[in-house]
């Protein structure tokens, strides 16, 4: 069998006009024979890239037959989950808080890949929640919230995207529905310890994960997707501050890039940066 990895790796280079040519064909292919499940995402696209958004399908994953309620999304998280292994860690039995589940795809994945895992899960969306359930349903060790989560235990005003971008918005005068929040800090108590805390709660994780402070001890991995909301007060070296105080090393991906920030800016419902924070504490340092 050819070495397509070498060729990749060895030979072509991506920038220059031979590499511009055949490096990502070789790529392709190389991936489909190397990857199930990038053999699915293929499938994927070509079955559904082109359907409108915000329907419901009926989709086949992880053994599966998932309620989705718009496709491009499903798609789009399960390159990032999937393909790009964004929430990997080194771990056999994590116990997990994730927070802004979604759909469902982050279970299906931790517990593909840590089966023995331990998942407390909350999803605000009354709508999305429903898929939720129905998608992760026979899972053992599983629990699920229908609840916000905040900095206080309140009521809030939520507006529903239909699909992953639904959030908390005080300020907004087209809100949806009105759901529960509970206080991160009742979380950790209540439910915690946890190895692993996973945050997408578009914008809230600005309070949440400040309000978290003194309280992980206990937690070696933290994946967080940062919003910065368009005209609203950017809260990146709160969340930054609190993470070093606590003991974690940080990695940070963008997600949303805008190629001249200074003149125009990408903005993505109400967001204008989006990033990735990783971060993790080094046994080695702590040692």
């Amino acid at each position: 069998m050819i070495n397509f990895k070498a060729i990749i790796g060895n030979n072509l280079n991506p920038k220059s006009f031979l590499g511009g040519l055949f490096f990502h064909p070789i790529k392709h292919v190389y991936n489909l024979l190397k990857s199930h499940e990038y053999r699915r995402l293929v499938i994927y696209n070509t079955l559904y890239g082109r359907r409108s958004r915000y329907n419901d399908e009926l989709i086949k994953c992880c053994g599966r037959k998932l309620n989705v309620p718009d496709v491009a999304s499903f798609i789009s998280m399960y390159e990032e989950i999937f393909i790009n292994k964004i929430y990997e860690i080194d771990s056999i039995s994590p116990r997990i808080l994730d927070l802004g589940a979604n759909i469902g795809m982050s279970i299906l994945w931790f517990k593909k890949y840590y089966p023995n895992s331990n998942i407390v899960a909350y999803e605000a969306d009354n709508k999305i929640y429903k898929y939720l359930k129905n998608n992760v349903a026979g899972y053992n060790n599983v629990k699920l919230h229908n609840i916000a989560v905040w900095h206080e235990d309140t009521v809030l005003s939520f507006f529903s995207e239909g699909a992953d971008a639904g959030r908390v918005d005080e300020h907004s005068s087209v809100s949806t529905m009105s759901v529960q929040a509970k206080d991160i800090r009742n979380i950790l108590k209540e439910e915690g310890p946890f190895d692993y805390i996973k945050m997408d709660i578009e914008g809230a994780e600005a309070l949440v994960l400040p309000a978290c402070r003194g309280m992980l001890a206990d937690t070696n991995y933290i994946f967080c997707e940062y919003h910065s909301t368009e005209g609203e007060e950017q809260k990146l070296d709160e969340i930054l501050s609190l993470l070093r105080d606590e003991g974690f090393r940080i990695h940070i991906q963008p997600i949303t890039i805008s190629n001249q920030p200074f003149l125009k800016r990408s903005i993505k419902v109400g967001f204008d940066m989006q990033l990735n924070i990783f971060a993790w504490k080094d046994k080695s340092e702590v040692a």
